[in-house]
């Protein structure tokens, strides 16, 4: 089976390769926080594998400047110059360079593959655009130009913090169409939202006040959950150093809105009746509303508001809160990763 290409959003597995001088080098050891470019040329030395390197180092200056970590792959040796910033990697089996360089639609032929490939990465390793020598005609100058609005939004807004939520807030969890899908479905069927007593799921307005949607069409779960499994379990490995298996809750797409000043007030979301979930994921589906912001008040008042396909990841004890939508509809999709037994 051919291996499939990352996608916006996909994390780039910690590549190991030996350098051009046999050591072995790893992607994740090798980036120390900023923006990451990844060129995939099977062939260095001809065609279009050479032009993309020769882009690559005409353009050297200008990625120092932006604090881009620079990575070549390829199969063998280059015989002429490259970006001196760069680290060479030997890809002999191509493996590594196969994740950047998608099969056209419907082919399962390696020989389809783009020529040469450049992806765009953030300090996370997560994709943010691919460009191959197919779709472009010039994929290092596309990615510098992703790679500087990405460098810009990453140094936008820093604040010195004295307190933090243990919280992860990760973008390109959803695309814009799958969170629409879902905000449809919303439309179509739901119910007043409910809470849990200890007992049973009762209606409580003094906790909480929304109009729920449960996710039961089979095709609709499968898809969201081979979206966002991965990336989010990824995340809470690296991050919570926690490698026991889960398995996702059901999916509930929640919807507040400013009539009714909905909101949700401090709970966990560890159940009183039973205690397998772990940590929670919270997704917003859409932006333009006021208020609606999650808050975790045991960690200071910073209020928290992913954009669209973006959202929070964070233990079930941590206390949280989703304040009160005050003027528009926020659409959040919810669920919980929990012990399979």
């Amino acid at each position: 089976m051919s291996i499939p290409a990352l996608r916006p959003g996909d994390r780039t597995p910690n590549l190991t390769f030996p350098d051009l001088k046999g050591r072995q080098r790893q992607l994740y050891l090798e980036v120390r926080g900023g923006p990451i470019l990844v060129a995939a040329t099977p062939n260095p030395n001809d065609g279009d594998g050479r032009k993309v390197l020769a882009s690559l180092a005409k353009r050297a200056g200008a990625l120092d400047k932006l604090g881009v970590h620079r990575f070549a792959l390829m199969r063998r040796e280059p015989d002429s110059s490259v970006d001196r910033g760069a680290v060479i990697m030997i890809d002999p089996y191509g493996d590594g360079m196969r994740l950047f360089r998608p099969l056209p639609e419907g082919s399962e032929d390696d020989a389809d593959r783009p020529a040469a490939a450049v992806a765009a990465l953030d300090a996370n390793q997560r994709v943010i655009s691919i460009f191959t020598t197919a779709n472009s005609r010039d994929p290092v100058d596309d990615a510098i130009k992703v790679l500087e609005v990405e460098a810009k939004a990453a140094k936008a807004g820093a604040q010195r913090l004295v307190r933090a939520a243990p919280a992860m807030i990760l973008d390109k969890l959803l695309p814009d169409a799958l969170c629409d899908a879902l905000i449809a479905a919303w439309k179509a069927d739901n119910v007043e939202g409910t809470v849990n007593d200890g007992f049973k799921n009762v209606t409580d307005d003094t906790i909480k006040r929304n109009r729920e949607h449960v996710v039961t069409d089979p095709e609709m779960q499968r898809t969201v959950a081979q979206q966002i499994g991965p990336r989010v379990m990824n995340e809470i490995q690296k991050v919570f150093n926690f490698r026991s298996p889960l398995r996702f809750e059901m999916l509930t797409v929640l919807g507040y809105g400013d009539d009714r000043k909905d909101f949700f007030a401090p709970h966990r979301d560890s159940l009183r009746s039973e205690r397998r979930r772990r940590f929670a994921v919270s997704l917003n589906l859409n932006e333009g509303y006021v208020g609606g912001e999650l808050t975790f008040p045991e960690y200071g008042p910073h209020l928290y508001a992913p954009p669209k396909g973006a959202g929070a990841v964070f233990g079930c004890e941590v206390l949280h809160e989703a304040k009160p939508v005050t003027k528009g509809q926020r659409w959040v999709l919810t669920t919980f990763l929990i012990d399979p037994k």
